[in-house]
């Protein structure tokens, strides 16, 4: 495949803010990269039932908002914060169980080592021998879309899958990744790159995070209208 380090100076790509973080970037430096379990998505039926959980909370709001006293309306907001921490703690755990992720086992998840001699994805991706020697590597495959950002046009990753010359592949989707960073090194260090333009995926947890918004904000707009009537 050709080189595409051309690519490492095209804004539409890669922004001076994103940039900057590889000012000083040499071919024998070694980047780990953070995953973000917390943005893995669940299957819809564990998603549902986590969301649920907001229902009792409402409930109770909606009943302290009618005393109309200022206490009541502090205690639901208190009431509304415990829960959102409760929420995200038990979203946590339920996608390490998703992924069958231990805490012995979290660093070895939640990073992507990247240097010119090999990639280590993390563990739930892959298995137990979770780093690929770049001789192994057959193509990286980079899926983008196009957007418009400040009126200015601009090309985004969604998703990556590495094909090795033994057949195998895997794949690297959803916001957990860092897409952007995995291209920037992937041309940088020379690995195989192959770019294919497909529409992105429709990420359901950024449905559920606007329901979630959507909800808590009428949800504080009933107990101020309810306050001042």
């Amino acid at each position: 495949m050709h080189s595409l380090k051309y690519m490492l100076n095209d804004l539409k790509w890669f922004d001076i803010s994103f940039k900057s973080k590889y000012f000083r970037i040499r071919q024998e430096d070694e980047f780990r990269l953070p995953v973000a379990l917390g943005f893995t998505a669940l299957p819809l039926r564990q998603e549902l039932l986590l969301l649920s959980s907001a229902i009792p909370v409402l409930l109770l709001g909606l009943v302290l908002s009618r005393v109309g006293s200022v206490a009541a309306l502090i205690a639901a907001g208190g009431i509304t914060l415990i829960w959102l921490l409760g929420y995200l703690s038990w979203r946590k755990r339920w996608v390490w169980r998703q992924l069958s992720i231990n805490k012995a086992d979290l660093d070895a998840n939640t990073q992507v080592i990247f240097n010119r001699h090999c990639i280590r994805l993390p563990q739930h991706i892959c298995g137990g021998n979770s780093t690929i020697p770049r001789a192994e590597i057959e193509k990286i495959t980079f899926h983008w879309v196009s957007y418009f950002s400040e009126r200015r046009k601009r090309k985004r990753v969604h998703g990556v899958t590495a094909h090795l010359h033994n057949g195998k592949h895997y794949r690297l989707s959803g916001m957990a990744y860092p897409h952007r960073s995995l291209l920037y090194l992937a041309i940088f260090f020379d690995y195989p790159v192959e770019l294919i333009e497909q529409p992105a995926p429709r990420e359901r947890l950024v449905v559920f995070i606007i329901a979630l918004a959507a909800t808590t904000l009428v949800f504080n707009l009933v107990m101020i209208a309810a306050h001042w009537h």
